[in-house]
């Protein structure tokens, strides 16, 4: 796999989102309740527009209708995926949305598990942290296929940006814990921390 080529198809299309995916902007399309995706393929401009002005009540009508016909969050395209975890993190942070983050953290691939990690500490915004919160991040970091030649990947630093970002006293052991023998990964770690107290 060539990292480098699949990190600038990652960006390549979060642009495309950052421009087509704030559907606030846009004439609405005149979509109906509980619209249909065609899941296993990448979003059309027409599709991400209608999914990003969809309510609460009917995004959740469109994951309870493919979940009701066995999808999970890894029956969705990866482009797909990544809207989820946007929406869930940034517009809706519901309880019906903890699964589909804890998926993002544990899929495949990397650069969903890399937005589920950016998109964490906003969907935990206003709740409790829990020990299970740091866990899912713990174990998301150490997957194997978050290295490359026993050196980090760009995910590595999302999640434990993520960790940081909690502001507790579990979730700063645990990103200490993470980074300690990994050099690159310590400096992260001290800017953060610096960036802080700088606040």
């Amino acid at each position: 796999m060539n990292f480098a080529k699949d990190r600038l198809r990652i960006l390549g299309f979060t642009t495309y989102m950052l421009v087509f995916g704030n559907g606030a902007l846009l004439a609405s399309p005149g979509i109906s309740f509980g619209t249909r995706f065609p899941i296993e393929t990448a979003p059309t401009k027409g599709d991400w527009q209608r999914f990003h002005i969809l309510t609460e009540a009917e995004l959740k009508d469109l994951w309870d209708f493919h979940s009701t016909h066995h999808a999970t969050l890894g029956s969705w395209s990866w482009q797909w995926r990544l809207g989820w975890l946007q929406v869930c993190g940034q517009k809706l942070k519901s309880d019906w949305c903890a699964p589909i983050m804890e998926a993002g953290l544990q899929d495949d691939a990397m650069a969903v598990r890399a937005e589920a990690a950016s998109q964490f500490s906003s969907f935990k915004t206003g709740s409790k942290i829990e020990s299970k919160d740091v866990d899912l991040l713990v174990h998301a970091y150490r997957r194997k296929d978050n290295y490359r030649r026993g050196k980090p990947l760009f995910v590595c630093q999302r999640i434990i940006s993520a960790l940081h970002e909690l502001r507790t006293p579990e979730a700063t052991k645990a990103a200490e814990n993470l980074v300690r023998k990994n050099k690159k990964m310590t400096g992260y770690w001290n800017s953060l921390k610096r960036d802080k107290k700088a606040i």
